[in-house]
């Protein structure tokens, strides 16, 4: 679907229509038992994991992080930390994630 042919209805598609930014949405049936959403979506729209991301959301020195990764891996908290020149992160706590971003957890981006 382009940009034009379907309103937003996220933060993300809003700031995309807004910059003009051509895009594709991909929708899928989500099973709400699954807790894999990467991976789940990844298998329902035929993708390889190593090239569909989830982004997730640390706690570092109080400050939030959002880091990127293919979902078939797991993020290193540590080098996160490293990445931004702490020690230590930890995940967000997910009410504090989800009203920061305004998504709810499996789905912010």
């Amino acid at each position: 679907m382009s940009a034009k042919k379907k309103s937003a209805s996220t933060p993300a598609l809003v700031a995309l229509q807004e910059s003009g930014t051509p895009y594709a949405a991909h929708e899928y049936g989500h099973d709400p038992d699954e807790t894999a959403f990467g991976l789940e979506a990844a298998a329902a729209l035929q993708l390889d994991p190593e090239r569909v991301f989830k982004t997730l959301v640390a706690d570092v020195d109080g400050q939030l992080v959002v880091a990127c990764v293919p979902v078939s891996r797991q993020l290193s908290l540590k080098a996160l930390a490293a990445a931004v020149g702490s020690k230590r992160a930890l995940m967000a706590d997910a009410k504090v994630a989800e009203k920061t971003t305004g998504y709810v957890v499996g789905g912010i981006s």
